[in-house]
């Protein structure tokens, strides 16, 4: 499966915190492959309710990122927003699990 080890980070991380739930718009999943699919490859939204924080896991082009910022109660977004670049597949899932370690702790 393409993105493994991203996937295999989400699934840890939605086993053990109440709260945390990811939708997938991911183009790689899409049986059309048009150009929407192809130039977003990777889309997922997070949104973690135990360190209210609303997390987007991309690969726009060749670019893969993490996108981070606080939630209010509501569900809103607040704040500033965090960038964390990545140059891999292997790494975005390092820095996923190095997140939401860092993030639990400030919670």
């Amino acid at each position: 499966m393409k993105y493994r080890e991203i996937y295999e980070a989400l699934e840890r991380r939605w086993q053990t915190t109440p709260g945390f739930r990811f939708s997938d718009f991911s183009g790689w999943r899409n049986p059309r492959q048009d150009h929407a699919a192809a130039y977003r490859p990777l889309w997922i939204v997070i949104e973690d309710r135990a360190t209210m924080r609303r997390i987007w896991v991309t690969q726009v082009g060749p670019e893969m990122e993490i996108t981070y910022m606080a939630m209010d109660d509501k569900g809103f977004n607040q704040g500033q927003l965090y960038r964390i670049h990545c140059p891999g597949t292997a790494q975005m899932a390092q820095e996923l699990e190095r997140l939401f370690t860092r993030l639990d702790r400030a919670a």
